[in-house]
C-alpha cells in the first residue's frame, strides 16, 4: 500500500514549485485558538495530551528505496472554528536553500494531507497544507487539489523552525474547520496524513533527488490515515469587523491575471469591483482623496520574464470606474509609488534613474505636466553616494513623507546596504525633517496624518532584494510627527507585515500580512488588537490604499 501511495502522489511532488490529544479545558475556556496560540514554530507540548509518537521511514526519490529513519511527535486540538496541529521531527541538517527568483533549490518541508471524505486517498477538492524551510524562516502554502494548482484563496497558517542545538524541526498549523470557497469542511470524517521532505533537490522547478516519508503505522508495508476525533466545544465569543468602517479601498491582485488587475472594495456595501481588464503589469497604487481617480505604476512589458520591463514602468492614472486610462510619464527608467496631493492637483512619485546615482522623488501636476525633481542632490558629493529616496506620500497638510538614506549614506554603488529612515519635507523639497532615528533598521512605506506616521520596519539592515531580506522580520510602527518622535510597535509575529494605512476615521489601521499568501488585516489603533481579514475572499494582494 505504501508503494501505491507513493506512485499516486509522485507526479504531484515533482510539480511542487513553491512550495487524540486534547487541550486543557482551562486553557480553552472563553478564548478561541486563534487568540490563545501564537503560531510561531515554537510548540508548547505541555498543553497537548496523548501525543502520538512513531518512527518515519524515509525513501529516496530516485529509486524509492529505504534510506534512513526519524522520530516524529504530533498532536492536534480544535475549538469551534479551527484545528491546531503541532508536529516535531528529528533532522540532522537544516536545508533551506530557497532563491527569491528561481524558487527552491535544496529544501526540507512538511505537508499535511486532509482526506475529507475518509476514503484513505488524496483526491480533487481535498486539501494539502505545507511549509518549506527557507534561509529566513519558512514559506507556507495553502493548496487544494484542483489539477495540482494552488487555490486562489488561502485560509490557514503554518510555520516551521529548526533548532540547531536539538537538530529538530517544529511545525505548527492553524486551519479553519468550516467549508469555504474551495475547501471542504474538516470533520470527524476527515483523515489526516503527513509527508516530510528531507534534503530535496530541485532543478528547473522539479524535484530531482532527495528523501521523503509518509506517516507509517504498524509495519513498513502499511500506511494508514488517522481519523480526526474533534472535540465538541461551545462557540467562543469573537469580535468581528467593526460596523463603522467607511471609505473606499483600492487594491491590486493577481487573482484573475498573473500581471495583476485593479479592484475596489466598498466598506459600506462589502462589494468588490474589478476596474481594469488588460495585459499590463500593475503595482504601487494610490487613491485620490476624493476617491474618483487611481494612480499606479504600470508596464506594458512582461515583468516576470524581462528585467528590462522594470525600466518601462511608468506612472498612470485611471478613473475609479475603469475609464480614462492615461500614461503620465515616459522615460527609460523605473518610476513608481505615486501619491496624490490632498487637493488632487499633484502627484508625487519615486524613480530609480542610474544616471542620478539611485532613487529620487519627483513632483508633477496630476495631468503629467510640470515634472520636476524634489530630492536630487546638487553638490559634488552626490556622485559618491548611492541615493535611495522612495515611497513618497502626502500628509493631509500638504507635506511629503518618504524614506531616505541621506542621513546615513555609504560610499557604494550597488545599492544594497543603507540605513533607511523616514523624513518629511514641503512640496519645494525644503524644510527637511528627520522622523526616525534608529540604527541598523530599515524603514519603508510611510503613510500618515498630521500627527503621526505609520511605516514598516525590518529589524536589521538587510538587503531587501534577497530572500533573507524579503522574509526578514517586518513589523508595523507608528511614530509621532513631533519631537521626541515617540514610537510604538503595533505588530509582533513571524509574518511579513507591511504597507500600513489609516482608515478615514483614524480609529483603525490596515496593513498587508504576508505569510505564504498576502491579505489585508485590520487593527484597532488604540488597543493594537487584530480584528481579522479586512477584504473578504482575497489573499493575493500586491498593493492597496484606503481613503
Amino acid at each position: 500500500m505504501l508503494l501505491n501511495l507513493i506512485k499516486k502522489n509522485f507526479s504531484f511532488l515533482v510539480l511542487l514549485i513553491c512550495f487524540f490529544p486534547c487541550f486543557s479545558d482551562t486553557f480553552l475556556k472563553g478564548k478561541p485558538l486563534s487568540e490563545s496560540i501564537k503560531i510561531d514554530g515554537k510548540i508548547n507540548f505541555a498543553i497537548l495530551k496523548n501525543i502520538q509518537k512513531t518512527t518515519l521511514e524515509f525513501y529516496r526519490f530516485k529509486n524509492i528505496k529505504k534510506s534512513h529513519t526519524a522520530s516524529i511527535s504530533w498532536g492536534y486540538i480544535n475549538d469551534d472554528k479551527h484545528l491546531y496541529i503541532a508536529i516535531s521531527w528529528g533532522d540532522d541538517d537544516f536545508n533551506g536553500d530557497y532563491h527569491l527568483k528561481t524558487g527552491p533549490k535544496d529544501i526540507d518541508a512538511v505537508h499535511i494531507l486532509l482526506d475529507n471524505n475518509g476514503n484513505l486517498s488524496y483526491e480533487d477538492q481535498e486539501d494539502r497544507k505545507y511549509v518549506i524551510a527557507t534561509p529566513a524562516k519558512s514559506d507556507y502554502v495553502d493548496s487544494t487539489k484542483i489539477n495540482y494548482d494552488r487555490q486562489k484563496v488561502s485560509h490557514g497558517l503554518g510555520i516551521m523552525r529548526y533548532d540547531f542545538d536539538l537538530k529538530q524541526y517544529q511545525a505548527e498549523f492553524l486551519l479553519p474547520l468550516e467549508k469555504n470557497e474551495i475547501e471542504e469542511k474538516i470533520s470527524n470524517k476527515t483523515r489526516i496524513n503527513f509527508m516530510i521532505q528531507d534534503h530535496c533537490l530541485f532543478k528547473d522547478g522539479q524535484i530531482i533527488d532527495g528523501y521523503f516519508s509518509y506517516l507509517v503505522f504498524d509495519d513498513e508495508k502499511s500506511v494508514t490515515w488517522p481519523q480526526l476525533k474533534l472535540k465538541k466545544v461551545k462557540s467562543n465569543n469573537r469580535q468581528g469587523l467593526p460596523g463603522d468602517l467607511t471609505g473606499l479601498i483600492v487594491f491590486i491582485s493577481d487573482m484573475d491575471h498573473p500581471l495583476g488587475e485593479i479592484y475596489t472594495f466598498n466598506l459600506a456595501s462589502q462589494q468588490i469591483q474589478r476596474i481594469t481588464y488588460n495585459n499590463m503589469y500593475e503595482d504601487t497604487i494610490s487613491l485620490s482623496y476624493d476617491r474618483k481617480k487611481v494612480a499606479f505604476m504600470g508596464s506594458n512589458a512582461n515583468y516576470y520574464t524581462s528585467i528590462e520591463a522594470l525600466k518601462s514602468c511608468e506612472i498612470y492614472t485611471i478613473a475609479i470606474d475603469g475609464s480614462n486610462l492615461k500614461q503620465l510619464t515616459n522615460n527609460d527608467y523605473l518610476e513608481g509609488h505615486p501619491g496624490w496631493s490632498p487637493d488632487g492637483k499633484k502627484i508625487v512619485f519615486g524613480a530609480y534613474n542610474p544616471k542620478n546615482q539611485g532613487g529620487h522623488l519627483y513632483l508633477m501636476n496630476s495631468d503629467g505636466s510640470k515634472l520636476h525633481n524634489l530630492t536630487l542632490l546638487s553638490d559634488s558629493k552626490a556622485n559618491k553616494y548611492w541615493v535611495d529616496e522612495m515611497d513618497p506620500e502626502f500628509l493631509p497638510n500638504g507635506d511629503i513623507i518618504f524614506k531616505t538614506n541621506r542621513f546615513h549614506q555609504f560610499k557604494t554603488n550597488d545599492g544594497t546596504h543603507f540605513q533607511l529612515q523616514i523624513a518629511r519635507m514641503n512640496q519645494k523639497g525644503k524644510k527637511l525633517e528627520q522622523i526616525t532615528f534608529h540604527e541598523n533598521m530599515v524603514d519603508h512605506d510611510p503613510a500618515g496624518n498630521n500627527k503621526a506616521v505609520l511605516f514598516e520596519r525590518a529589524f536589521d539592515n538587510v538587503d531587501f532584494t534577497t530572500m533573507e531580506g524579503i522574509m526578514a522580520k517586518w513589523e508595523i510602527i507608528e511614530t509621532e510627527l513631533k519631537p521626541p518622535y515617540t514610537e510604538r510597535q503595533l505588530t509582533d509575529d513571524p509574518w511579513i507585515n507591511w504597507l500600513p494605512v489609516y482608515d478615514p476615521s483614524r480609529q483603525y489601521i490596515a496593513y498587508i500580512r504576508s505569510c505564504g499568501y498576502s491579505e489585508v488585516r485590520l487593527l484597532n489603533r488604540a488597543t493594537g488588537k487584530d480584528l481579522g481579514r479586512l477584504i473578504p475572499g482575497v489573499t493575493s494582494i500586491r498593493y492597496f490604499d484606503w481613503k
